[in-house]
């Protein structure tokens, strides 16, 4: 499909492994990765450790949840784009 962008389902295949791409390696790299670092870096019995437990808990959740919801869309991309082939 890369070599025939015109092909039946190309279009999906390129949004959906963009998606992908976004949703799951972007947003780890500046989302995830960096609260777990800050959580690593925090002393956990120190001052601070419970706010940061409670800060970290609410944004790795949020960009959890649109890692998950972007992964799926991009995968259903993909399936639409075999089912379009066929």
């Amino acid at each position: 499909m890369l070599i025939y962008p015109s092909s039946s389902g190309a279009t999906w295949v390129m949004m959906g492994s963009g998606l992908y791409f976004v949703g799951m390696f972007i947003v780890t790299v500046t989302g995830n990765v960096p609260l777990n670092n800050q959580l690593e870096a925090t002393d956990a019995k120190g001052p601070g450790g419970a706010e940061m437990w409670a800060l970290y808990l609410r944004k790795w959740t949020l960009w959890n949840h649109i890692r998950t919801i972007a992964c799926t869309a991009a995968l259903a991309m993909l399936i639409l784009a075999l089912s379009v082939r066929t």
